[in-house]
């Protein structure tokens, strides 16, 4: 009897003792945690950017600004589908504003239109010619325009640029 109180004993004070070591460490093993998370986490943040899209030119406050943020050549600017990124945003005085956020840093190019009608598509007639207001980063022109003419380089935390729609 004897021997297994002391056992008991011995269990409880390992016990504790451990509980101690533990609440030890806690500040210790945070600060390590910290320590080698920290600049991993800071890169990330570094790499990752909030673009801002100014679009002006609508004709009217109906319907939608519709964009499109293309990372490479590949469907731009008509096939939205194969966008890297897609905004719609309400039209306000002629004037939208669209806000994409954690972005990588990198070579983009913007497509923008004014979907009047709200059928989530550009509207063109026979001939393939636009019906509703669009436009492109750096206000590139073309028909369509190329996304070397548009291209533009997102490396600042935020960036902001403007688009003119044209009809």
């Amino acid at each position: 009897m004897m021997l297994r109180d002391l056992a008991v004993r011995l269990s409880d004070v390992h016990l504790t003792s451990a509980r101690l070591l533990a609440k030890r460490l806690a500040p210790a093993g945070a600060a390590l945690l910290v320590l080698f998370t920290s600049p991993a986490q800071a890169q990330e943040a570094r790499d990752q950017a909030v673009l801002t899209v100014h679009l002006a030119g609508f004709r009217n406050d109906r319907g939608k600004a519709m964009m499109a943020l293309f990372a490479s050549q590949d469907g731009f600017p008509r096939q939205v589908e194969r966008a890297f990124r897609r905004a719609a945003a309400p039209i306000k005085n002629g004037r939208a504003k669209l806000v994409l956020d954690k972005l990588p840093s990198g070579t983009y190019a913007v497509s923008a239109f004014h979907d009047e009608n709200g059928n989530g598509k550009m509207d063109t007639d026979w001939l393939g010619r636009p019906r509703e207001g669009y436009g492109c980063s750096n206000d590139a022109k073309g028909r369509p325009p190329k996304f070397q003419d548009a291209r533009f380089t997102l490396s600042a935390p935020r960036q902001e640029i403007s688009i003119r729609l044209v009809h």
